[in-house]
């Protein structure tokens, strides 16, 4: 009943030293991390910082990174380091000479501000005024945004509601089948919010006169030539080696849950012969209350650490976000494991398995065999549009399904064991 205590308490043990440690470390400084809610024009703070309150105000100087948490927070000084930002209402009015990683509801860059690297933010509202400056790149989430700003380098934003669900649904369905979802284009009349490329402010605007058309035909002809020298032959050898590739990666990891986890492959194998639509059902639940719960996970560790830090436990705070944002990215990421290599390998194996058993019985007997098989019929499948990406679908939420099963009987035949005295 208690056999699973002793890992409990280890990781305990492991996170309270962890803990004690950066308590430790930080006591241990020679200067220690300034604290409070306001950097006056005239003061130089040679450390980092952590900023909390209703108003956040940096006028001054700061030789170091900064973590700010409030309802308004305004940067007009100098930042020589990284801004770690989380608010209702951020303006960057001064420089910042590291990146900026920003959580805001409305995220405003005015004019004169300058960030030397790059700015990484998600937000509701994002304003990029002119004669703003990033270095580097701006990369982020908004739902709307009015950008007149200069982007040294390349600009990545996902705006307005469509192309977040867009992003949603490919990247969930990439890891699911490793295929895209087209999304119909936005209908005619509808205009988006805001119209961004990959190329520098100066560049974009060049294109609006005349040399700019001509750099603009220019470059059309140069990719146009380009795509005639692709020949058919280079088209096929990179379909086969990108499929190749594919099958390689499942069997790497096939073999590893052969050679760690024979005894819990051939048992999931197992459940789903014996109920292959109780396990697709149970997939299919189990697929979308995996990321409904990864989202709550991550806003609930949002709100904790946001909370304690309200409490002006700074240092508890950065402890417990650390932990809780890993602890939430590990259990995401094996999560991720299961959906998009696990739950393949169950049904790729059973499948060889059986066809094997049939005509081939000496073969079954190793677990690799029939493992390399179901995986070549898998990729041999995945290759026809839209079949592949159905059968993709199917066996994940079969996969996942199989696990889910094997858990559950596992867990009810502990049940009257640990019952016993």
């Amino acid at each position: 009943m208690f056999k699973h205590t002793p890992p409990i308490r280890l990781l305990l043990l492991c996170c309270l030293v962890l803990a004690g440690s950066l308590f430790f470390v930080q006591s241990a400084r020679a200067e220690p991390i300034y604290y409070g809610d306001t950097i006056a024009d005239d003061q130089t703070i040679d450390n980092d910082a952590a900023l909390n309150g209703d108003q956040v105000e940096i006028n001054g100087t700061i030789n170091g990174n900064v973590f700010a948490f409030g309802k308004d927070v305004t940067v007009n000084g100098t930042i020589n380091g990284s801004l770690f930002v989380v608010g209702d209402k951020v303006t960057v009015g001064g420089t910042v000479s590291g990146s900026v990683f920003a959580i805001a509801t409305n995220f405003s860059f005015i004019s004169s501000a300058r960030i030397d690297h790059t700015l990484y933010v998600l937000t509701v509202s994002l304003v990029t005024e002119r004669d703003a400056i990033i270095g580097r790149d701006l990369k982020g989430i908004s739902l709307g945004a009015r950008l007149r700003g200069q982007v040294t380098r390349d600009t990545e934003l996902v705006i307005g509601m469509l192309e977040l669900a867009r992003l949603a649904i490919n990247a969930a369905n990439g890891v699911t089948t490793g295929k895209p979802i087209s999304l119909a284009p936005a209908p005619a009349g509808i205009s988006p919010i805001a119209q961004v490329n990959d190329q520098p402010l100066e560049i974009r605007q060049a294109a609006a006169g005349p040399a700019g058309s001509r750099q603009v035909q220019i470059q059309a002809q140069e990719e146009g030539a380009a795509d005639n020298t692709t020949n058919s032959g280079a088209a096929t050898l990179d379909f086969l080696l990108k499929h190749l590739r594919s099958y390689i990666s499942y069997l790497i990891v096939g073999g590893l849950c052969i050679w760690l986890i024979p005894q819990q492959l051939s048992s999931w194998a197992d459940h789903l012969r014996r109920k292959p639509l109780r396990a697709a059902g149970s997939g299919t639940i189990a697929y979308f209350m995996g990321f409904i719960i990864a989202v709550l996970l991550v806003v609930l560790a949002i709100a904790t650490t946001v909370g304690i830090f309200g409490l002006s436990l700074t240092s508890l705070a950065l402890t417990w976000g650390g932990l809780s944002f890993s602890a939430t990215g590990l259990a995401f990421w094996t999560f991720l494991l299961f959906v998009t290599f696990i739950s393949k390998i169950i049904v790729t194996y059973l499948v060889g398995l059986l066809i094997l058993q049939r005509f081939y019985p000496r073969a079954a007997a190793y677990r690799i065999w029939p493992l390399m098989l179901g995986l070549l019929l898998y990729v041999i499948i995945c290759t026809i549009p839209y079949l592949g990406w159905a059968v993709g679908l199917i066996i994940t939420f079969m996969g996942l399904g199989a696990v889910w099963m094997a858990y559950n009987s596992q867990k009810d035949n502990a049940a009257p064991a640990g019952a016993q005295p």
